[in-house]
């Protein structure tokens, strides 16, 4: 049933999900898939950017391509993508030299490892240098949790994953313990610790509004599939 038309785009509803269709005819991924979405006003909005031409990496409309388009082997490959990831969780680094920042870490971050080590049985270590990482983790739980997600979510935890360092923080987000704001502060907790002494330089605060950007647009995307 074609729910609604926009010009030459229009929305169909199949079995619960919702189409974008060009010019009567379902648009397909590079990997020949559907594009489609589990609700209509994220079909609209997917339309919207279409019609703008939104190019960026975390668009709606690029993350939600981005979902639909995942093969088995590339999901699978993703899935092992985020366990490595987990071996250099930026949560579990306390440096030698960054005593004070250490204790702040310690006071933020703590309560999530342990509940996640916890949930997943994993044992983990903190790294006292930057190039190590966490050896033989036991992931089998953690891996099973993995598979119960379909391609929109992995796609929320894996993107997150990429550009805060943690995947710890990010699962929480996912499973909306910590918030947008929250999960800027804790993932950038370093930069935001040296401003205290430091203050905020020109070159920073454009990092940080990027890399603040960037994070909402993914939470815009899981917005929309929530």
């Amino acid at each position: 049933m074609i729910i609604q038309r926009f010009k030459m785009y229009s929305i169909i509803e199949e079995q619960k999900n919702f189409y974008i269709l060009r010019n009567k005819k379902k648009i397909k991924t590079p990997n020949q898939k559907y594009l489609y979405t589990k609700n209509y006003l994220h079909a609209k909005k997917i339309i919207n950017d279409i019609q703008v031409k939104k190019n960026n990496e975390f668009s709606l409309l690029n993350l939600t391509l981005f979902s639909c388009n995942l093969t088995k082997i590339e999901n699978t490959n993703i899935l092992n993508n985020i366990i490595s990831m987990l071996n250099y969780d930026n949560t579990l680094y306390r440096l030698s030299t960054t005593l004070n920042l250490n204790k702040e870490m310690d006071k933020k971050f703590n309560r999530y490892i342990n509940e996640f080590s916890f949930k997943f049985k994993i044992s983990f270590s903190f790294l006292d240098n930057i190039i190590s990482k966490q050896e033989k983790l036991d992931v089998k739980s953690f891996t099973e949790y993995l598979h119960s997600l379909d391609n929109f979510h992995i796609t929320v935890l894996y993107k997150l994953s990429g550009i805060t360092k943690s995947v710890i923080l990010s699962y929480f987000f996912l499973n909306k313990r910590i918030f947008l704001k929250r999960l800027f502060e804790l993932s950038n907790i370093e930069s935001i610790f040296q401003q205290k002494d430091w203050g905020l330089v020109d070159e920073q605060k454009k990092i940080d509004d990027n890399y603040f950007e960037a994070l909402k647009n993914i939470s815009n995307f899981f917005k929309n599939i929530s």
